[in-house]
């Protein structure tokens, strides 16, 4: 089967990922997208961007007049879309997958504009319930990308929350849910990424921390937004215990058996899980984090992901 990825930006690099998950599964894939990253991740996927433009992103890449290199594809795979049109053109089956929140404060539109997809491809829970053919799927993540950053720790146990965009994570109230508990005991950290950060240099200051908080933000601009993301994933594999949102845990449940990371929707929570993780030595959190990993290794992976990707989604 041939799969080509299309899309404008790659927000934590998860188009690239699924591509590889699909060419681990037995697919020949080619894809790219339309904007570059600042961040530099170690591979990612081409840019073909159209000349001149300073904000392709809400062109529905009508621009792309050759389309000879697309009619290679079985399937187009739409990541970070809200309005590509390209299988019109080519009359070539397609599936969606999104994850961000221009999405969520879309639904409706993008799901009468890719009306006729074969598949919907959540990355969260709060964003099913708007196509009839839909499925939830963690993107993948390979522990090895993370192995060389892990270290060992020493000293106090460190707790920590580094968002890109601490408004869009609860970064303030988290910040004052540590203050209130906050006895010498710890160490924590908070603070946003500066956006000269490359994705490198990033890892190495997440992998200082036993205990990371992704976020705590379950609503955004009136939308559900708080589910665990690329960061808790990042996190686990780089050895923390990850604290995160879920509002929706019976649909992890239902899809995987169980979700992986320690939950918290309200300061309460968040209070009550941190009193908890930092109250155990290190070796019991590692315990903890090594369930985590556990699961990612079960269900991220390129070889479990891609799978899906065949069997479910693709055919």
């Amino acid at each position: 089967m041939k799969v080509f990825f299309i899309g404008y930006d790659d927000n934590a690099n998860v188009g690239f990922h699924m591509m590889k998950a699909a060419e681990a599964a037995g697919c020949e894939v080619r894809g790219f997208k339309v904007l570059a990253h600042p961040v530099q991740y170690p591979e990612e996927l081409p840019l073909r961007a159209r000349e001149g433009s300073a904000n392709a992103r809400n062109q529905p890449l009508s621009w792309l007049e050759n389309l000879e290199d697309l009619k290679w594809a079985d399937v187009l795979h739409y990541y970070n879309t809200l309005n590509c049109n390209l299988h019109n053109r080519l009359d070539t089956p397609y599936v969606v997958q999104h994850g961000s929140n221009s999405y969520r404060m879309n639904t409706t539109e993008v799901a009468d504009y890719y009306h006729d997809a074969k598949m919907f491809i959540a990355e969260e829970p709060d964003l099913l319930g708007f196509f009839p053919r839909e499925t939830l799927l963690v993107p993948p993540l390979p522990e090895g990308l993370l192995a060389p950053f892990r270290k060992a720790r020493t000293g106090p146990i460190k707790v920590g929350h580094l968002p890109s965009n601490p408004q869009a994570k609860g970064s303030p109230q988290i910040c004052e849910t540590l203050l209130d508990i906050e006895d010498g005991s710890f160490e924590w950290q908070v603070g946003g990424v500066p956006n000269i950060e490359l994705w490198p240099q990033h890892m190495e200051r997440k992998s200082a921390f036993d205990i990371y908080i992704e976020t705590l933000q379950p609503y955004l601009d009136g939308y559900l937004f708080g589910e665990q993301g690329v960061s808790a994933r990042e996190s686990a594999f780089l050895g923390s215990v990850v604290i995160t949102n879920s509002l929706r845990d019976y649909e992890y449940e239902k899809q995987y058996g169980s979700f992986p990371f320690q939950r918290a929707n309200t300061t309460e929570e968040l209070k009550e899980r941190l009193l908890e993780l930092v109250g155990l030595d290190r070796e019991a959190l590692q315990e903890i984090n090594e369930g985590q990993q556990q699961w990612l290794r079960k269900h991220c992976s390129y070889a479990a992901v891609g799978k899906r990707l065949v069997e479910e989604v693709y055919t």
